[in-house]
C-alpha cells in the first residue's frame, strides 16, 4: 500500500477493517475512522490502530455492526479512542445527532444519531497542555 502507514497485513482483505485516515480534525488533531469488514474489527487490527493513534497523537473512531435476533441492522455502535475529552465530546455530539466537523463548508455526518457510543480507555490521560481549550 504505497504511501500508507499501514503494514501489509492491514489490507482490508487480510485485516477485515477499512481505515480512512484524516477524515476530520478535533482540536487541530487528525481523526481517523475505522470500519469493519463484517461485524467487528478483529482484536489484532484494532490494537494496532489504537497503538498507531496513541503513538502519533491521532484520534480514532471505530465502529461495530449491531446485530439483533441474528441479523445485521442498519445501525452501528461507534467507539471513540483518544483522551477523555475527545470521548466525551463524541458521545455528546452523537447524542445530539450533530456532525463531527465541517470540511470546506460541507457538513459530513460521521456519527449518526442512532450510533451507540461506548467509552473506551484512551491514551491513559488527557491532552498535552498546548492542545487543551
Amino acid at each position: 500500500m504505497d504511501g500508507s502507514p499501514l503494514p501489509e497485513w492491514m489490507k482490508p482483505s487480510n485485516s477485515k477493517v477499512i481505515v480512512l485516515f484524516n477524515q476530520h480534525t478535533w482540536r487541530g488533531l487528525p481523526v481517523d475512522v475505522a470500519v469493519p469488514v463484517g461485524r467487528r474489527i478483529p482484536p489484532r487490527a484494532l490494537q494496532w490502530l489504537k497503538q498507531f493513534a496513541a503513538e502519533n497523537n491521532r484520534m480514532l473512531l471505530h465502529s461495530e455492526q449491531i446485530v439483533e435476533n441474528g441479523s445485521y441492522t442498519k445501525r452501528q455502535g461507534v467507539s471513540a479512542y483518544g483522551p477523555p475529552e475527545f470521548q466525551q465530546e463524541m458521545a455528546e455530539r452523537a447524542g445530539r445527532g450533530e456532525v463531527l466537523s465541517e470540511s470546506e463548508g460541507t457538513p459530513e455526518q460521521v456519527i449518526p444519531a442512532q450510533a451507540e457510543i461506548r467509552f473506551r480507555a484512551g491514551f491513559n490521560g488527557s491532552l498535552p497542555p498546548r492542545e487543551r481549550q
